[in-house]
């Protein structure tokens, strides 16, 4: 049960130091570490994962609040999604390279548990809730470390744009991919693994044979409205990031020539 990183390098991103490293630990312990443990004295992120979960709502609606003094209550549901999903908190955890820090079964490991989007948000959520059971200054400095990297200005613009989509994504990825290059979205499931109670899923969405995104949930339903989510967030709704072959499929309209992924080769976009 060894931690990969020295935790210095974690807490000195987040900008806090905790009271009880306890809370710490537990945070950063995956369910398969305990096996054949004391579960009265070891536990693992799941019980924090509970309040990180209320916490992470709590501070963006406190945010949105704030940041949109004229929106309705509405309006509010149609963004809060878009803001706390698992994907967008998996991203965070990727830059803070989370997975590295967590405790896990070796069995877990080498199915590739540390890179794996539901574990990574499962486990933000737990760091957050115990920032918050930690001390009071443990959830102001939650709220600045949301705020600049879940929660910035340029996130929070977005979603007026994005809102409208988030209740039928799969609708609009289809009819942006319709218009853009005459083909109807595919969502291929990855894997599926977890116990029968909690089954996941990780789906993957394809363009003409290209993947564009994946997305992860517990029913292919909702793995495919979050790979949808993230195909739309981006590509900036097909416009931006786009793989460079297939861009190159014949029927694809002229202003999508431009539009390829940010690290394609320069020379490539020359012929």
């Amino acid at each position: 049960m060894r931690i990969k990183k020295d935790w210095k390098e974690l807490l000195k991103v987040l900008g806090y130091r905790f009271g009880d490293m306890k809370l710490l630990f537990e945070a950063l312990t995956h369910p398969s570490a305990l096996a054949g443990k004391d579960l009265s004295v070891v536990k693992s992120y799941q019980r924090l994962e509970f309040v990180g979960d209320r916490v992470v709502n709590l501070l963006a609606a406190i945010r949105m609040f704030h940041f949109f003094p004229d929106v309705s209550e509405g309006e509010f549901t149609k963004y809060n999604p878009l803001l706390t999903s698992n994907q967008s908190l998996a991203r965070v955890a990727s830059t803070l390279d989370l997975g590295s820090y967590l405790n896990m079964a070796k069995g877990e490991e080498m199915r590739g548990g540390r890179n794996d989007p539901y574990i990574l948000a499962c486990a933000f959520e737990a760091l957050m809730g115990a920032m918050y059971l930690d001390s009071a200054s443990g959830y102001f400095a939650a709220s600045r470390f949301l705020e600049r990297c879940l929660f910035s200005d340029a996130q929070m613009l977005e979603l007026t744009d994005e809102a409208v989509r988030q209740f039928d994504p799969k609708s609009e990825l289809q009819r942006l991919a319709q218009v853009k290059f005459k083909a109807t979205p595919e969502y291929l499931t990855i894997e599926s693994y977890g116990q029968d109670h909690a089954r996941m899923y990780k789906v993957g969405v394809v363009i003409r044979r290209y993947q564009v995104a994946f997305g992860v949930g517990r029913s292919l339903q909702e793995a495919q409205k979050n790979a949808a989510v993230e195909a739309l967030r981006v590509t900036h709704g097909l416009t931006r990031n786009i793989s460079y072959q297939l861009i190159r499929s014949r029927d694809i309209l002229p202003e999508l020539q431009f539009a390829v992924a940010e690290d394609d080769d320069p020379k490539r976009r020359q012929k």
